[in-house]
């Protein structure tokens, strides 16, 4: 019975540390600072941040957020952030600081810069007829040209909590 309660602890602790950080509270929690990451296609990008000081991912996922805007909570000061889109061959993304004040959201435009075209290797696993004529794993590779991108991010100034759909850029789009 013991072993059982413990198993249940841990799994409990690793699914919370997967949980995800879009947030949005209808209002500001003490000690937090917002950041608004949005795009002119936010509503079809699935989004990666990273915090590059501490090499953590702090949200990655693999579908779009809900209404384009991705709104993380962290700790108010300086934070070194990138972005990068899991649906998107990205060749270039810096690391842009960005100040967060306590209760206050700091909106961050992320445009992508179209880069040209570029080779990306798909590899395509799946069972079925082999060349030999016997069933087995078949392995198809191709190399299709897609659009490749450089992200670039353009911090505003901070301004006072609001839930994330009354926020200018969520509403004008």
């Amino acid at each position: 019975m013991r072993c059982n309660s413990s198993i249940l602890m841990i799994a409990g602790l690793l699914l919370a540390g997967c949980a995800s950080t879009n947030v949005n509270p209808s209002h500001a929690k003490a000690s937090t600072g917002y950041v608004d990451f949005y795009a002119a296609d936010g509503a079809n990008l699935h989004w990666e941040v990273i915090d590059t000081t501490r090499n953590k991912k702090l949200f990655s996922e693999y579908k779009p957020v809900e209404g384009g805007v991705l709104r993380l909570a962290l700790p108010p000061g300086r934070h070194s952030l990138q972005v990068q889109f899991r649906n998107r061959v990205v060749l270039e993304s810096e690391a842009k600081e960005i100040e967060l004040r306590d209760g206050m959201v700091t909106p961050v435009h992320v445009r992508l810069e179209d880069m040209g075209t570029t080779l990306v290797r798909e590899k395509k696993a799946q069972w079925g007829d082999s060349y030999s004529g016997r069933r087995g794993r078949v392995t198809k590779i191709s190399t299709p040209e897609s659009q490749a991108f450089r992200v670039v991010l353009e911090p505003d100034t901070p301004v006072p909590y609001q839930a994330r759909s009354s926020m200018s850029y969520a509403t004008t789009r």
